[in-house]
Formats: C-alpha cells, structure tokens, sequence
C-alpha cells in the first residue's frame, strides 16, 4: 500500500508520451510500412498501461484522500492531473 499512497500522478505522463508516438508511427507508415504494426502495438500498450496507471490512481483517491488533494493542490504536481485524463 506504500505504492499506492506515494502514487505520483506524473506517471500520466507516460500515456501520453506513448499515445503520442503510436499516432506518429500509424501515421508515418505511409513511409515505411512496418511502422503501422508499431503503431497498432504501442495504441494496446497504451491502453493496457492506462488501466495499470488507473487501479492506483483510484485507490489513492479511496485510500488517501488528503495526500491525493496535497497533490492537486500543489503547485507543480497539480499540472500533472491533467494528464491523467478524466472518467466519463
């Protein structure tokens, strides 16, 4: 449970970073075709480590409520928030 109340909202960062290079490689593989098989694997990648990332987040929120709002509040780590996207 020391992961979970130490979760680091950051780690968002990574989908992003690896969304961001997936939709690169699908869209530069009308250069070079196998690109367009990496693209299609970082696009599961990413949906997979989403969800990952998405488990602690939660239960940080449950479990942690006061260190999670001491982030958002923060100065620096409040950006990070937004990039772990928003539930529907």
């Amino acid at each position: 449970m020391n992961f979970v109340k130490k979760f680091n909202p950051a780690l968002f960062a990574s989908v992003m970073g690896t969304g961001a290079v997936s939709i690169a490689s699908y869209r530069y593989s009308q250069y070079w075709e196998p690109l367009k098989d990496v693209g299609i694997a970082l696009t599961y990648l990413n949906a997979v480590l989403y969800v990952l990332l998405l488990v602690p987040w939660l239960l940080r929120w449950i479990l942690y409520t006061k260190n999670a709002l001491d982030d958002l509040r923060h100065p620096a780590m409040g950006h990070f928030y937004g990039t772990s996207g928003r539930l529907p």
